[in-house]
Parts: structure tokens; C-alpha cells; sequence
């Protein structure tokens, strides 16, 4: 099986697939419109209150005898934005308070009482919690809206001050880039005042495109086309004709890294991940597109960033899809419900398929996705020998 469940060390969530920026690398922004995907516009969704249940009965439930932390971060929602996130949060902490629980959030919403909740619950009731948070803020009032679009300074400054008042673990993580690389001392020094941790990090995903959209204006009427228009068109003359993967000839000593750390992603519609990677293709399924889960063929020779996604979820339906009836996203045995907890799905038929598919017998990833993330991991051969760094890249910087 991919990872055994007593193996299963850390779980990450994304309890919603909205969010409240639009960041400038970010995979739910629009790098035409500079605003959020028209797909994820129409198809994004909270999970729902027995979706929340299922996912504290995994949590608690007995038979994930090594589970130590739960993440709460993704690929395109930020954990703030769910109505009842503290609930979430408080309610993990009542069922199993040894797991420590770290929510990722860029802090600039609305939300100081949702804040206001968790930390009364912290002060009050429980001072020994393992509740954490860890703020990206990319810059100070003048700086940080320039990467992460539409987050306001002045929720920030509110929700911080709710967790101060009540002593709340807080980490502020500063993405550093050309344009805020001269506030970082006065970033670490602000945090120290507030009583938070700071950290630094370098080499954001996608960092190389930011110079170039970081002054681009939002289009509106662009954006509200798109949307009205969302889905996509593929002429079968451009996309139909056989599947044909290229072979790497090369010797590689691959290594899965969310394996080998014990780790797994499970998204808002509570289908289960191997990966973040991997799980950006739950919204990419969203596109709609037929040629993805039938028997047709689809090109691998064209270009464009939407058929790169349609070339993505093709592949993984060939390789890591059991079934010959239903797209990957459709089947029952990879979403946690009541009845089906997250022991059930790594136990489950497509988990095994998913870990006798993802590498060859030579030891190659089959997936471009794994070749392009986790490649240059492949010297390393044991988990002590992979830098604790890498969760930052594969993190995508929320």
C-alpha cells in the first residue's frame, strides 16, 4: 500500500477550496485576468458538516497509531475561509490532543472572530493546546499586498491582536522577494513585538514569474467573460490521437518524498492525495473536459498551459486509475465519508494501484508530476537525508 495507516505520521487538509487573495503565483489565479480561475469560480465549495465530522473521526480514530500533526494548507483555499473552521480546530483538539494541529493562513481576512473562538478556547479551557498558526505575510502594509492580491493590512494587524490577547502560538513566514527583501529586518523585528515566531523563506514556487506580473492591473470585464464562458473547447482534430508517453532512458534512484516522510493530502471534496502536487488535480477535473476520462486519445505534442493540465489528469487516469468505468475523481473507495474513514481509502483497492503505478520496476517515477517535484530528491535515500526544506516548496507558499 502506498502508506501503511499505523505508519501515517502527518495528514494535510484543505477544508476549503476558497480563499480570499488572489497571490500572484498562486494556481487559482488567472495570470490573464489577475483574479481567481473561472473553473474554481464556479466549482469551489467549503466541506461540508459531515465531511468535517468524518475528517475528526480519522483524525481520532485508533488505528493511525503514529499520526503527530495535521496541517491545514493546500493549493488554493486558505483554512480561514471555512464558517466553521474553529470548530474544526477545537474539535480535533477534544478528540485527540496529541496531534498537533498548525493552520496556514495569509491572515488578512475578516476572521477575528472566528480567531476570538479558538483563542478563548486555548486561554480558557485548554492553555496546554497544540494549536498553532502560522501567518504568511510577504512584507510589511506597503509590500505585502503586492504578491498576495487583496489581503488587507488591516485584518492582518486585528487578527493578530485577537491572538496576542490570548497567547496563541503564531509563526509569521516571509516570503522574500525583490520588492520586500529590505523590510525583512523590520518584518522579524515586528513579529518579535507581537510575540511571534518569524521565519524566512527563498525560493518561492513560480518566484521566477513575479518580476513580471507584479505590477499587472486585474482585468475585470476579461475576468467576468471567462466566467460567464468557463468551460474550455478542444477540437478532437488537435487532441485526438494516441497516447504515446516518452521514455527517459536514464538511470534514476527516484524517491517519493510525501511516502517517505508518512504524509498524505486530502482536499475539500474529501478525495485523498498522494501529494499537494498531486492533488491540484482534483480542481483540474473541474475543467470538464471529456477526453480526460475516455477512451479517446489526447495529444501529447500541443502546447498551452490548459492542455498541459488536460495532458497532467490524462496521464494520471492512465496510470493510477483502477477503473475503466469512472474518472478517477468519481471513485468511492479515495474520499473519506462516515463509513469510509481515511484508514479505509489507504487500504483501499486504487491506493494499492497507486502505489504498485507510481514508479517502475526500475525504480522511475511514471509521473511527470513526480519527475518535475520530487526528481532531484533521488540521491537521498533515507528520510533523515531529505532536508525538512522541501515541505516549503511542496507547500506552494498558502
Amino acid at each position: 500500500m502506498y502508506i501503511a495507516p499505523n505508519e501515517l505520521t502527518q495528514i494535510q487538509w484543505e477544508p476549503t477550496s476558497y480563499c480570499n487573495a488572489n497571490c500572484l503565483v498562486c494556481p487559482r489565479t488567472d495570470k490573464e485576468t489577475m483574479l481567481s480561475q473561472p473553473n474554481i469560480v464556479h466549482t469551489q465549495r467549503h466541506s461540508s458538516t459531515d465531511d468535517v465530522q468524518a475528517f475528526i473521526n480519522s483524525v481520532s480514530d485508533s488505528r493511525l497509531k503514529s499520526l503527530k500533526t495535521v496541517v491545514y494548507n493546500g493549493n488554493i483555499g486558505d483554512a480561514m475561509m471555512h464558517p466553521n473552521v474553529d470548530q474544526i480546530l477545537i474539535g480535533v483538539d477534544k478528540n485527540r490532543p496529541s496531534v498537533s494541529q498548525t493552520l496556514h493562513t495569509n491572515g488578512g481576512g475578516p476572521w477575528a472572530e472566528k480567531f476570538e473562538k479558538i483563542g478563548n478556547y486555548i486561554s480558557q479551557q485548554n492553555p496546554d493546546s497544540n494549536i498553532h498558526f502560522v501567518f504568511s505575510i510577504d512584507g510589511l502594509e506597503d509590500t505585502n499586498h503586492l504578491y498576495r492580491r487583496n489581503v488587507h493590512w488591516k485584518h492582518i494587524v486585528k487578527n493578530a491582536e485577537v491572538l496576542r490577547k490570548h497567547k496563541v502560538n503564531v509563526r509569521w513566514r516571509m516570503n522574500r522577494f525583490d520588492h520586500n527583501a529590505h523590510q525583512v529586518d523590520q518584518a522579524r523585528d515586528l513579529a518579535k513585538s507581537w510575540g511571534w515566531d518569524f521565519s524566512l523563506n527563498d525560493g518561492t514556487w513560480g518566484g521566477d514569474q513575479i518580476n513580471n506580473l507584479i505590477h499587472k492591473p486585474k482585468n475585470v470585464e476579461l475576468y467576468k467573460q471567462k466566467v460567464k464562458n468557463w468551460h474550455i473547447d478542444f477540437s478532437d482534430e488537435d487532441y485526438i490521437i494516441p497516447n504515446e508517453f516518452p521514455q527517459d532512458t536514464k538511470q534514476y534512484n527516484d524517491v517519493c518524498v510525501w511516502k517517505v516522510h508518512k504524509e498524505i493530502q486530502i482536499v475539500s471534496d474529501m478525495s485523498v492525495w498522494p501529494c499537494c502536487w498531486t492533488s491540484h488535480y482534483h480542481y483540474l477535473y473541474w475543467l470538464q473536459n471529456k477526453n480526460i476520462w475516455n477512451e479517446k486519445s489526447l495529444s501529447l505534442l500541443n502546447s498551452g498551459e490548459h492542455y498541459k493540465h488536460l495532458r497532467s489528469i490524462k496521464q494520471w487516469e492512465l496510470l493510477m486509475n483502477p477503473s475503466k468505468e469512472k474518472s478517477f475523481i468519481d471513485l468511492k473507495d479515495i474520499k473519506i465519508t462516515k463509513d469510509h474513514l481515511l484508514y479505509d481509502v489507504l487500504t483501499s483497492n486504487t491506493y494499492k494501484h497507486i502505489d504498485d503505478n507510481l514508479k517502475t520496476d526500475k525504480n522511475k517515477f511514471n509521473l511527470d508530476v513526480c519527475i518535475d517535484a520530487c526528481r532531484h530528491y533521488g540521491h537521498r535515500t533515507n528520510k533523515d537525508q531529505i532536508p525538512e526544506k522541501h515541505k516549503t516548496a511542496l507547500a506552494k507558499s498558502q
